[in-house]
Formats: C-alpha cells, sequence, structure tokens
C-alpha cells in the first residue's frame, strides 16, 4: 500500500535544509553584532510550516484582526509589512517602529460593509533605545435585530436591540539591533461579544525589518499567534498570518511602491501592493490592489493631505454589486517634527519627499 509518511518527512528535510541555507545567507550578509537577529528570523520563517499544518484542520472566525486599519495602508492595498517610522506599524509589523524619529499618533474610522464598522487609535514615542507604542481597535458589526421572548423565556429582555462587537487592545515595543535591522513585539488582547456569548484570547505578533539600502525596506512578521477563542463548547483559532514585504522610496521622484506576500493559515496565499506620488510634501495620491478582498475587485485608492505636523487621509475600496465601498479617514499628527523632516521617504531624498 502506498504511505505518504516518505513524502512527509521528505518535506521536513527539504524546510530543514530550506532554513538552514537562509541562516547562513543571512549570516553572511549581516555583521557579528546581528547574529542574534538572524536566529530571530529563522524562529520566524520556522513557524510558517508549523502555521500551515495547524490551519489545515479548521478556518478561523476572527477575521476582523485582518481587516486593514488607517486610510493610508488601506489605500495602497494594506501592503505595510516592509513599511518603516510610522505608527501603523503597531499593526502590520512593530519592527517598523524602531526607526520612528518623534511620537506620532493616530485615529481613524471604516465604514466597511454590512454596516459594519471600524475604529482605531494609535499612538508611539521614541523612549531612550526603545520605542514603545499602544493601540485601540473597536469593531461594532451593526445590529443583529431585536431579542424575543419565547413561551416566556426572558420577558424582561423582550425588544433589546442585539449588538455583537469585538475590542482588541495592543502594546509594542521595538528597537534598531543594528543601523540597518530592526524587532519588533506586539501583545494583544481581543475581547469578542457576541451579546450572550462573548470570549477572550492572547496573541503576540513578531516581526523585524531589514534595511536593504536608503530607499529600500524589506520585512517579515508573524501576526496573530496565540490562543482560541472559546465560545460554549466550541473553540475557534485566530487568523495566524505570515507575512513578508517590501517598500522602496525612489531617490530622484516623488515615489514609493509597497508590496506584501501573506500566507494566511485558513485561506489561501494573497498578494498586495500599492503605489504612492506625493506632490510638493502637501498632497499624496495612491493607488492600490489587494488579493485578500473577497468583497470586491481587490481595487483601493485614496490621498492624503499634509500640513506640517498635521497629515489627513482616505481611502475607499471597490466591492460587488451587494455591498457599499469601503470608506476610510484617518487624522495623524507628530509631536515635535513635521512629516517632511522625517520617515524613510526623507532620507532616500535627501531631504525632498
Amino acid at each position: 500500500m502506498f504511505s505518504l509518511k516518505p513524502l512527509k518527512v521528505s518535506a521536513e528535510c527539504a524546510d530543514i535544509m530550506l532554513q538552514e541555507s537562509v541562516l547562513r545567507i543571512i549570516t553572511r550578509m549581516l555583521p557579528p553584532a546581528g547574529l542574534p537577529i538572524c536566529l530571530f528570523i529563522i524562529v520566524l520563517l520556522s513557524i510558517v510550516p508549523v502555521s500551515v499544518a495547524a490551519g489545515e484542520a479548521g478556518t478561523s472566525s476572527l477575521t476582523a484582526l485582518r481587516v486593514g486599519v488607517g486610510a493610508k495602508p488601506s489605500a495602497l492595498g494594506n501592503a505595510y509589512t516592509g513599511v518603516a517610522g510610522e505608527v501603523y506599524a503597531i499593526h502590520s509589523n512593530p519592527a517598523g517602529l524602531a526607526t520612528m524619529e518623534a511620537a506620532e499618533f493616530t485615529a481613524s474610522h471604516s465604514a466597511l460593509f454590512a454596516d459594519i464598522g471600524v475604529t482605531y487609535g494609535a499612538v508611539a514615542f521614541p523612549l531612550g533605545d526603545l520605542v514603545l507604542g499602544g493601540a485601540l481597535n473597536y469593531v461594532d458589526y451593526g445590529g443583529a435585530g431585536q431579542r424575543l421572548t419565547i413561551n416566556g423565556v426572558n420577558p424582561g429582555t423582550a425588544g433589546e436591540e442585539l449588538e455583537p462587537k469585538a475590542f482588541v487592545a495592543s502594546l509594542a515595543v521595538a528597537k534598531k539591533f543594528t543601523p540597518s535591522l530592526s524587532v519588533g513585539l506586539t501583545a494583544k488582547v481581543i475581547n469578542v461579544d457576541l451579546v450572550d456569548n462573548s470570549s477572550t484570547a492572547f496573541a503576540m505578533d513578531a516581526g523585524a525589518i531589514w534595511q536593504v539600502s536608503k530607499p529600500l525596506f524589506i520585512g517579515a512578521a508573524v501576526k496573530n499567534a496565540g490562543s482560541s477563542l472559546k465560545f460554549q463548547s466550541e473553540s475557534e483559532d485566530l487568523p495566524l498570518t505570515f507575512s513578508v514585504g517590501a517598500s522602496y522610496y525612489m531617490e530622484n521622484m516623488p515615489l514609493n511602491f509597497y508590496g506584501d506576500v501573506d500566507f494566511p493559515t485558513d485561506e489561501e496565499i494573497g498578494g498586495n501592493g500599492g503605489i504612492e506620488y506625493i506632490f510638493k510634501d502637501m498632497v499624496a495620491l495612491r493607488l492600490g490592489y489587494s488579493s485578500s478582498f473577497d468583497a470586491g475587485n481587490g481595487l483601493t485608492g485614496g490621498i492624503g493631505v499634509t500640513f506640517q505636523n498635521w497629515k489627513a487621509d482616505y481611502s475607499i475600496q471597490s466591492t460587488n454589486d451587494v455591498f457599499d465601498n469601503v470608506h476610510r479617514f484617518s487624522l495623524s499628527s507628530l509631536f515635535g517634527a513635521e512629516y517632511k523632516d522625517v520617515g524613510p521617504r526623507s532620507k532616500a531624498s535627501g531631504g525632498r519627499r
């Protein structure tokens, strides 16, 4: 009888050989001080096959953890794993916080389809050699109708509005271990309230970003690794995802390019990308695509307006004929600096955005 065991062993051996090869390559490219970071990256790579194997048994219910936050990332297809120096890194890749030069705050609201709303707020600030950040994400799933009383059960609650919701609180820390390599961690508490049934889970995100050159950044992150949500006798896994991405800031033109590949455990591999054009340090035009958005054709777009230390962003994501388009609005502010003077775009262009 034909057995799959030899194939399984061969696949495991190939995976080990791949990880060892990556380790040798990274070790040669980085200085000796970066060796601990090499090991950290290998741990991230090691999680991928284990995660995929675990995800084959079922799917995740809390897809709200994958919904993009902020109008700027959403307009760029949420291709933000390789982006450094912004407060949105708390959500996309905590290692991106390590290069922040000033404290930043952002608040956003997303009007999704089926009356779902997402309100997000985050702040991050440098503190010595570290950058610390915190975020709150509130998901309102819209009204689910009114409670009915059957055979006189719970008559005092008849007519009560049913409003399921979810709440995610995050704390992040990041550090530059070498001039070109950053690492970050995010700890999250997730609470889902389904009216009469609620559950709390804990999760971690871990990421690394390598600045290959002045305009090029490459990032990797594992997101939502943690406990399951338990509803009575049912248990649901969090949407564990491994992502790799890059961002590139042209030195002689005000153009930025972004790209991501996501490896979720409960869905197919997805690709995201975006392009951004910045006019006179004030107006940003953005266009993106996300293959993981099943309710439409994946196209996204948006605009951003910057004035000194303030920035307002808007994005729109197209959907199919059944749902309305998704709209997001964000307002962000830097403390003690102006946007034109900080971030990878400023460094790549010598101070010209």
